[in-house]
């Protein structure tokens, strides 16, 4: 796991230290604020773009607007938004890493 993978993994972790009050919303909200600002740094960079793939597979779950996925991801998950995104991230990276390892083969 990079730095850039690590970071939604920490903060999925440990929303607290991160976010005010570790709500999903506030996850949600800092996520997509810092990973704007590493996609404008990174271009170029497929790292870079995890959060935005990690957007794409939600909303192909869901099968909604990329500029809805995370507010209806909420709608239907409930109080259990957070612990379900970090469920789906888990997937979403083990999924990722296994895709890495066989291209590099």
């Amino acid at each position: 796991m990079n730095k850039i993978e690590a970071m939604i993994w920490s903060v999925l972790q440990r929303p607290e230290m991160y976010t005010l009050t570790g709500s999903y919303e506030e996850v949600v909200s800092f996520l997509r604020g810092y990973y704007s600002g590493i996609a404008l740094d990174h271009r170029g960079d497929p790292d870079a773009a995890i959060w935005h793939d990690f957007t794409e597979c939600i909303r192909q779950l869901l099968n909604v607007p990329t500029s809805r996925v995370f507010e209806e991801f909420r709608q239907i998950h409930g109080i259990n938004s957070l612990d379900s995104l970090r469920t789906i991230y888990d997937s979403f990276h083990r999924n990722r890493v296994i895709s890495k390892d066989s291209r590099s083969e």
